[in-house]
């Protein structure tokens, strides 16, 4: 019951077409590279959410939630945990 308004505004990307967080700053070399394939199989539209699942996790993702809802593709990944960096959640979403 608080009053919230929800301003819409479009996502800004990276130019490799990862989306700008503050995350990104905690990414080590070897899973920034590795963010950027999550970045495309999200927006692979030819890719079911359960195909896009079983990809990320071959590659070391652990995967909380890709799911297509309002016109959207959403998800949510953990890095893979690698030497010499911390596990980072990444989210993000896409029009279908």
């Amino acid at each position: 019951f608080v009053g919230t308004e929800i301003i819409p505004c479009p996502t800004v990307r990276e130019p490799d077409g990862l989306a700008m967080s503050s995350r990104n700053r905690r990414l080590n070399p070897t899973q920034r590279a590795l963010a950027t394939q999550w970045a495309a199989l999200l927006a692979d539209l030819s890719l079911t959410p359960t195909e896009i699942r079983a990809k990320l996790e071959a590659i070391g993702f652990t995967v909380d939630y890709i799911e297509d809802r309002w016109g959207r593709r959403l998800g949510a990944v953990h890095t893979p945990p690698l030497e010499n960096g911390p596990v980072v959640r990444l989210i993000d979403n896409v029009p279908l």
